[in-house]
């Protein structure tokens, strides 16, 4: 037999932010109607957000598919797995520094003597 050479999608076949097609929209209609009537404990595991992408309809028909054929529950959303937050010594960072103490100034000096003639006109009237 001979071997039929078929060529990689390119990849922009993929867009999982792409907005799904008529095709994929009616087949979504059609596993929708079949998810109606099916018992309600075996709905829970269907993911029952709005589908708008392809992403979407991707985890859809996967939940429904493997539901069809009896080969596992649906799947449901798996629990991200939690990090302890570490204590670490804070970070100090400029506006919350601590201000730095300044050097002593040198004494001030002594005001400087009034100077000899007129009064100044300044200040008293």
């Amino acid at each position: 037999m001979d071997v039929i050479n078929v060529p990689a999608p390119p990849k922009e076949a993929f867009n999982k932010h792409r907005r799904i097609s008529d095709l994929i929209r009616a087949q979504i209609i059609h596993l929708k109607h079949l998810e109606e009537k099916l018992p309600a404990n075996q709905r829970v595991g269907l993911p029952q957000h709005a589908i708008v992408t392809e992403n979407d309809a991707a985890l859809y028909i996967a939940a429904m598919t493997r539901l069809l054929r009896g080969e596992a529950q649906p799947a449901t959303k798996s629990k991200k797995r939690v990090v302890p937050i570490r204590t670490a010594a804070p970070v100090e960072i400029a506006a919350a520094a601590q201000p730095k103490k300044r050097a002593p100034r040198a004494a001030k000096k002594s005001a400087k003597p009034a100077k000899k003639g007129k009064p100044s006109s300044r200040g008293r009237r």
